[in-house]
Parts: C-alpha cells; sequence; structure tokens
C-alpha cells in the first residue's frame, strides 16, 4: 500500500471518529432530556395510580353510603305509608263514631280524644319521617355530585397525561 493510501485511511478513520462524536454530544441534550421526561411522567403516572386507587376506595365507600341511604329511605317510606294507613282507619272510626247517633258518645268522646293524640302524635312523627327523608336524600345528592366531581376530576388527569 502506498502511503497516501495509508494517510488517506487514517484521515478517514479521523474524521469518522470525529464524526461520531459530534453527533453524539449534539443528540445527548435531547436523550438527557427524553430521560428526564420519562422518569417525571413515571413519577405523574405512579402519583395517578396512587390517586385513582384513593378515589375508587372514595368512591366504594360513597357506594356504600348510598345502599345505607336507599335502604333507610324505603325504610322510611314504609313507616310513613304505615301510619298513613293507621291514620286513614282512625279517621274513619273517628267518623263512622260521630255519625252514629245511637252510640253513647259520653264514654267515646274520650276515645275520640285519645285517637285524635294519636293522631297528631302519629302526624308528627310522619313529619319526622319526612324531615329525615329529605335530609338522608340531600346528603345522598352531595355524595353524588361529589362522586361526579372526583370522577371528572379524574377524567381530567388522565386526559392531559394522554
Amino acid at each position: 500500500m502506498s502511503t497516501i493510501a495509508i494517510y488517506v485511511l487514517c484521515f478517514m478513520l479521523v474524521s469518522s471518529i470525529l464524526g461520531f462524536l459530534s453527533a453524539w454530544a449534539w443528540k445527548q441534550p435531547k436523550v438527557s432530556e427524553l430521560n428526564s421526561n420519562l422518569e417525571a411522567s413515571q413519577k405523574d403516572l405512579q402519583q395517578m395510580q396512587i390517586q385513582y386507587g384513593s378515589l375508587q376506595a372514595h368512591s366504594n365507600q360513597l357506594e356504600k353510603e348510598k345502599q345505607k341511604l336507599v335502604y333507610e329511605n324505603e325504610r322510611l317510606s314504609l313507616k310513613l305509608s304505615m301510619l298513613l294507613g293507621k291514620s286513614k282507619s282512625l279517621e274513619g272510626e273517628k267518623s263512622f263514631l260521630q255519625n252514629d247517633g245511637f252510640i253513647d258518645t259520653s264514654n267515646l268522646d274520650h276515645k275520640i280524644n285519645d285517637l285524635n293524640a294519636q293522631i297528631d302524635k302519629l302526624n308528627s312523627e310522619i313529619d319526622i319521617v319526612k324531615r329525615e327523608s329529605l335530609e338522608w336524600q340531600v346528603l345522598y345528592s352531595e355524595i353524588l355530585k361529589e362522586k361526579e366531581d372526583l370522577a371528572v376530576e379524574l377524567n381530567a388527569k388522565r386526559n392531559t397525561k394522554n
């Protein structure tokens, strides 16, 4: 081989090494940036998974509370129906007693007053049950709204990561 060929070969080797080093130096900041972005994304993903787990647990708790409220509302509705039925039957008995002229009313006036007192007591219990039912419904709607807000927030966080 001639000396010129050896020189050309050496220059070619040196220039390829210099080209490789300049390309590596040029791309290294971008690779470092991508690595830091990957680490930040992984941390965000872990944080989102933790938040998702806590939101899921909170959602399950709200679902259980909802079931309790629905059960309580059904129970109170049944109690209200029973009380209304008793009230109607007592009113029927009262009107029967008032319309029947052949019954000695001296003894029945006391009973009617007792029955009226029971009706008043039952009506007050009905009002209490209605108020409790409304309170439970308000609580249920607040919990449902909070659940929807959390779901929207979770959805928004998922969409921003995609």
